[in-house]
């Protein structure tokens, strides 16, 4: 209650939403019987839960918080809205947002996603580096690599969750050893701008004893 009590507005807002958005999601999906994205809404909510303690030890940018959100967004559509089969990626039967490719040459919903949401997890990951190393990390070339592998090692972990569904569940939408692959591509894509992105404007490490500070 003390930490929700210290959230500035946008916080709040941000928090109140992508819960209620949660569980919107999955009150559709149990509606429609889909219980592949049952099981990923309820991953969704165990990360936002993370979310939320990370921002409480480190205070995250805003700005960090807000394309959390929006890949939080863009996550649920593209596993609940559906499309004509015309615009699905040849050799899909799931025809849904995540399987849409404008053109051969473009890369899949799914990919895109997949880049934003790891380019989110990389920038998230330079403020909890920094904590943790109180406040010494300077933005050269060893910390930035750490910083965008952890992005890499959570786009890692939601492999493992979708290997998962493929364990429990007899038909997913998570596609062969290609699409991990692509998946994995993805990440790293959205990691290394994430990495990019720090090394340009993340903020340095404050000095003294400032540098535990969440703010």
């Amino acid at each position: 209650m003390a930490y929700w009590s210290s959230l500035d507005g946008h916080r709040k807002v941000l928090f109140v939403l992508s819960f209620l958005i949660c569980l919107a999601g999955m009150a559709v999906a149990l509606w429609k019987g889909n219980w592949e994205f049952l099981y990923y809404g309820s991953t969704l909510v165990v990360i936002m839960l993370g979310v939320a303690w990370l921002d409480r030890v480190v205070s995250l940018p805003t700005g960090v918080l807000w394309l959390l959100f929006f890949w939080l967004i863009l996550h649920l559509a593209g596993g609940m809205i559906a499309v004509p089969p015309s615009t699905v990626d040849t050799g899909m039967t799931n025809y849904t947002l995540y399987n849409v490719r404008l053109h051969p040459w473009l890369p899949r919903y799914d990919q895109c996603v997949h880049a934003l949401g790891f380019f989110a997890c990389t920038l998230a990951a330079w403020p909890a580096l920094l904590h943790a190393s109180r406040g010494h990390l300077r933005k050269h070339f060893g910390p930035l690599l750490a910083c965008g592998l952890v992005g890499m090692g959570c786009g890692g972990v939601n492999e493992v969750i979708e290997f998962i569904a493929t364990r429990i569940m007899p038909h997913t939408n998570v596609g062969g050893f290609e699409n991990t692959g692509w998946d994995l591509v993805s990440n790293m894509v959205g990691c290394t701008l994430g990495m990019t992105l720090v090394a340009a404007a993340g903020r340095e490490a404050p000095k003294g004893p400032s540098a535990l500070s969440p703010g």
